[in-house]
């Protein structure tokens, strides 16, 4: 299936577009919200400072993600393994993501085809949180991103392999207002790093900042309810000439239509079945564009299983009707 020239520059010129698309069933179920939301072992993706709070020792989980499904016909998955292990007030935790783009025919214009690429999108990274207090929890990650051509075509439309160094910081606060009650704020900053060398052009990594907030009380015995809302801002300058640094800085001035908005909510019986709602707001042309999804979960002992789906409302071509399925153990 043929790529326009604006999907073509949006899903092949940056090789780490995977890290903006989220790659869990939970969050995902609540529209993308995740960074003050309660520790889960995907927690790596959203606010790795989560992990320091979570009430289990350890945790695996494995997501699956056919991406992008009206765009190259089920050939795109994504893939992300994450864990963690706690160790007193602190935690390690790493994943890894990988997302192949299947085969796509790449075209200069509706009538001439460039040839077809195949390519194969990874991350690595490692994190370390710790909390300092009762209340409050921070988080560091290094993550190694990389993009794989496996086509001769690669070299003729420009493009190449690429590998860059990026880094996540996490805060996380959460305080009981009750015995049943909790209130929690997050901040994440995420893909701080160097830029990506494609050619004789230098991008950006996609740096992003996230900002969660979340209640959650007891509604009746058993019965819980949690409220949230999240804020999301691209941190990626127009001037792609700037420096990473001042990049940064330059980008919170950048266009208003560019914030994403995120409200949700999420109910558990007995901690043991979940159902979950969200709303995503937000502009196509510079973001994931709007959106509604719903989701839901089970807990069976140590193991958990979430499924969600995305119904588009303006969102992005890539994201319409997608289906995100997890799995996870803990210990």
């Amino acid at each position: 299936m043929a790529f326009s020239p604006a999907l073509f520059a949006q899903y092949y010129n940056n090789p780490a577009l995977q890290e903006v698309i989220a790659p869990d069933a939970r969050a995902a179920g609540m529209a993308d919200m995740g960074v003050a939301t309660s520790p889960d072992v995907f927690s790596q993706h959203w606010n790795l400072a989560k992990y320091a709070f979570s009430k289990d020792t350890g945790a695996v989980g494995l997501s699956y993600t056919p991406w992008a499904l009206r765009i190259n016909q089920f050939s795109s998955p994504l893939f992300y393994l994450a864990g963690f292990y706690k160790i007193g007030q602190q935690a390690i935790s790493a994943s890894v993501r990988y997302l192949s783009d299947g085969n796509a025919t790449v075209r200069d214009a509706p009538e001439n085809a460039d040839g077809s690429l195949v390519r194969a999108r990874y991350s690595f990274d490692l994190g370390y949180s710790h909390t300092w207090g009762k209340y409050i929890s921070l988080g560091l990650a290094l993550r190694y991103i990389a993009s794989d051509f496996n086509s001769e075509n690669a070299a003729v439309n420009g493009l190449s392999n690429t590998g860059a160094l990026a880094g996540d910081i996490g805060f996380y606060f959460r305080y009981p207002s009750k015995k049943t009650n909790e209130f929690a704020l997050g901040l994440s900053l995420k893909n701080m790093g160097m830029k990506v060398t494609e050619g004789s052009t230098k991008r950006y990594l996609p740096m992003a900042m996230n900002i969660g907030f979340r209640y959650s009380w007891l509604l009746l015995p058993q019965h819980q309810l949690a409220i949230g809302l999240d804020i999301n801002k691209p941190l990626v300058p127009k001037d792609q000439t700037k420096t990473v640094f001042s990049g940064f800085f330059a980008a919170f001035g950048n266009n208003i239509r560019e914030w994403g908005v995120s409200g949700a909510l999420e109910y558990s019986f007995m901690e043991r079945f979940f159902a979950r709602a969200g709303y995503h707001l937000g502009d196509k042309d510079y973001a994931l564009g709007s959106y509604f999804s719903a989701g839901l979960g089970a807990k069976w002992y140590q193991f958990s299983l979430d499924a969600s789906y995305l119904m588009s409302t303006h969102a992005n071509e890539a994201l319409t009707n997608t289906v995100r399925i997890g799995i996870q153990y803990a210990f």
